[in-house]
């Protein structure tokens, strides 16, 4: 993984087309969620689709960590270590589930703009946790993006939409983007505060351990959400496994 990154970004063809890629997975996520609906009604559990992205993440991590086997210290395996990876799997986890909620309460154009406030709340984060200083242009920025998040929001505010091609949000919707955000954020500047904490311990593993704590919190809000005769594909679509494969690729 690490050589094909590493000619990725020696090759422009190749990192161009890596961008690309990333950003149409990026922003088909909420339009892809709106057209997986049957008769306008999300019919899957969001927990299903999180838990089988959580094991396929886990499935690619571990095959990584088995290639560099070689270069695993076991001593390395601690319990502080592997728990300290459970806040962050739940901060994800909740934030994942959310996301497709969110869609009930706003259009994708408008999830995406507003999503892009929790860069504002992670900037913030990694000021307070890792202790970064802002440039006077960074703090402007994010005032910006901020300042736009909330006209949009302004301009949008519906209690309910006419129709699914309209652009809204809903205060319940607004109040959901304000969690997503700050979970988003949280869930980010831990996980690398984490993985700098300990940079010895291999990547690979420390992607197994978050993605554990995935799949356990997920299993859990999907045994929870479900009746003993709904299998884990209870109604999914074709743009089920699209929104799956674009949060695979993103």
């Amino acid at each position: 993984m690490a050589k094909f990154m590493k000619s990725a970004f020696q090759n422009p063809l190749s990192f161009y087309g890596i961008l690309l890629i990333e950003v149409l997975a990026y922003s088909s996520y909420g339009v892809f969620i709106n057209l997986s609906r049957v008769n306008g009604i999300i019919m899957y559990k969001s927990s299903s689709l999180v838990l089988l992205l959580e094991i396929i993440k886990f499935t690619i991590s571990f095959m990584i960590l088995w290639s560099e086997k070689n270069k695993l210290n076991y001593k390395q395996i601690k319990f502080r270590s592997v728990i300290s990876f459970s806040l962050p799997a739940l901060c994800y986890g909740i934030n994942n589930n959310l996301a497709v909620y969110m869609q009930d309460h706003m259009d994708p154009s408008t999830f995406q703009v507003l999503c892009n406030l929790k860069i504002v709340s992670t900037a913030v984060l990694y000021r307070l946790i890792m202790n970064r200083k802002l440039k006077f242009v960074q703090w402007l920025s994010l005032t910006l993006l901020t300042l736009a998040g909330m006209l949009n929001s302004y301009i949008g505010m519906k209690d309910k939409p006419q129709s699914l091609n309209d652009v809204y949000l809903t205060p319940v919707g607004l109040s959901l983007t304000l969690v997503y955000c700050f979970l988003s954020g949280l869930a980010g500047v831990y996980t690398e505060y984490i993985l700098k904490k300990e940079p010895m311990t291999l990547l690979s593993l420390q992607n197994c351990y978050l993605y554990i704590f995935g799949i356990l919190f997920n299993f859990t809000f999907w045994y929870t959400q479900t009746a003993e005769d709904e299998s884990l594909f209870q109604g999914f679509t074709l743009y089920t496994w699209l929104v799956l494969l674009t949060q695979l690729v993103d």
